[in-house]
């Protein structure tokens, strides 16, 4: 008896084991490919920022909040509501591809006209003021296939297709960084190449994303009005808390971009990419984290996976932080140039924001996979609340300081109201179950990561024996 239940144990132990190691092999694959292109990324972007100067880095800058904060703006949270049915098992990617294309789409044109109408006003600001239809238009003009394309990436989420997503991505980084060398730094066009790497980048990224879909699922050819429905009516919700959370991350942006210098937001914008280095490993970590808590039932084991992934994230994030806080005054201005040291205080008083906002990067995804989005939009709301109260008066008073300043505030009121709502699912000693990193939490961060990169490893070597066996050996 006593043996059968051992063996029990140890079969359900080895389970656990494969599982752990089949989420960390997603993770390290997000990592992987992020960490291929990352210091080609940051020398590229580094030489195109020396070239561009503030004020051209600025409006090159409002041109990228324009797509990234559009897309979230203008969609409604319908490809959030795709990707949550398709990874609870509601929805089959193969059905409701159609319908994710066509409903961003329609969306995205919805958006594109607006942003039209704007921008022929004069209603976008003093950086849009520096940018003419040749470069904008292009600009507008894509933003239909853009939101469409970030439908049918969410379906491949839904769906668990990381590695899919994350080649994609790749390719769209790759293709971006090809296009801003060709056409900055060895092209000599300046601004224009930059609008055109960015935008080239994101239509040949939508258009792998259709062919992909389309081998993988042969989607039916049908769209389905019930789910588009259901997909909103959750989506909405989440929309709220994306939309809070874009403007937690780009309020301040849009503010200086529409009562600021083009030169200020230029500052400021090598400044927050700095600053969120830290939330990178967040980010490898919770596109796994969200259907992993949507495919549990169990609302302890929910909890103790979302504690155990924060305290790692802590540890991760804030160790990181502390660096860059040291090392901020001499590395910006030696990477970025003379011009960019002004970017350092505003650096000092981003980075406590980016410690909160790790906070919230986790909670607010234990919270939308758990089926509760609307905690998630609520804590994002309340950062937004404090942004508006906070970074209008500060902007207007100290420019890219204040925006730093008001951002790391509603940051902060962000997190805090997470972790209120994350103390209905543990009760008392919730500061511990987030921040008390134990050695055990490092022991099995550690174990997952090993299990993950030899789940890897034998992944590859079956890839390459298969290929190898195609050709013959040769």
């Amino acid at each position: 008896m006593s043996a059968t239940v051992d063996a029990a144990k140890g079969s359900e132990e080895a389970r656990r084991s494969e599982k752990r190691g089949e989420r960390a092999s997603q993770v390290l694959g997000i990592a992987a490919t992020r960490f291929i292109l990352f210091p080609l990324s940051m020398v590229v972007g580094i030489l195109v920022t020396r070239q561009l100067g503030p004020e051209n880095r600025g409006a090159f800058a409002f041109v990228s909040l324009v797509t990234a904060f559009g897309a979230t703006l203008f969609q409604f949270g319908f490809a959030n509501g795709i990707r949550y049915f398709v990874s609870a098992g509601e929805a089959r990617a193969k059905e409701c591809s159609v319908t994710a294309f066509l409903g961003g789409a329609g969306l995205g044109l919805v958006g594109a006209v607006l942003i039209a109408i704007g921008f022929a006003n004069g209603l976008l600001g003093e950086s849009a003021r520096m940018l003419s239809w040749k470069q904008f238009g292009p600009v507008i003009a894509s933003f239909p296939l853009l939101t469409a394309s970030m439908a049918l990436s969410y379906v491949l989420l839904g769906d668990s297709r990381f590695g899919v997503t994350n080649a994609v991505q790749v390719g769209r980084d790759l293709t971006m960084l090809l296009f801003l060398v060709a056409g900055v730094l060895l092209g000599g066009l300046g601004l224009s190449g930059a609008i055109w790497a960015l935008i080239a980048s994101q239509v040949l990224s939508g258009a792998a994303t259709v062919v992909v879909v389309v081998v993988f699922y042969r989607p039916n050819l049908a769209f389905d009005l019930v789910l588009s429905k259901r997909s909103l009516a959750y989506g909405i919700r989440v929309w709220l808390g994306s939309l809070a959370a874009r403007s937690n991350d780009r309020l301040d942006q849009l503010l200086l971009s529409l009562v600021g210098t083009p030169g200020q937001l230029g500052l400021y914008s090598v400044a927050v990419r700095m600053a969120e280095l830290p939330l990178m490993a967040g980010t490898f970590v919770t596109p796994v984290l969200f259907n992993r808590i949507a495919a549990t039932r169990d609302v302890a084991e929910r909890a103790t996976l979302a504690g155990r992934i924060h305290r790692l994230q802590f540890f991760v994030a804030g160790a990181s932080i502390l660096a860059l806080g040291l090392a901020g005054k001499p590395l910006v201005p030696a990477l970025y140039g003379a011009a960019f040291s002004s970017s350092v205080p505003i650096l000092w008083l981003y980075l406590p924001g980016i410690a909160a906002a790790a906070t919230q990067q986790v909670l607010g995804t234990v919270f939308s996979g758990g089926g509760r989005p609307g905690l998630a939009s609520t804590t994002q709301l309340v950062g937004l609340l404090i942004g508006l109260v906070t970074l209008l008066p500060l902007v207007s008073w100290i420019g890219g300081m204040g925006a730093a300043l008001g951002s790391s505030l509603a940051y902060c009121g962000a997190a805090v109201s997470a972790i209120l709502l994350h103390r209905r699912l543990v009760g008392e000693g919730v500061l511990r179950h987030l921040f008390r990193v134990r050695g055990a939490d490092l022991r099995w961060g550690a174990s997952a990561l090993f299990d993950g990169a030899t789940r890897l490893r034998m992944t590859g070597t079956a890839v390459f024996a298969r290929s190898r066996g195609r050709s013959g050996g040769v």
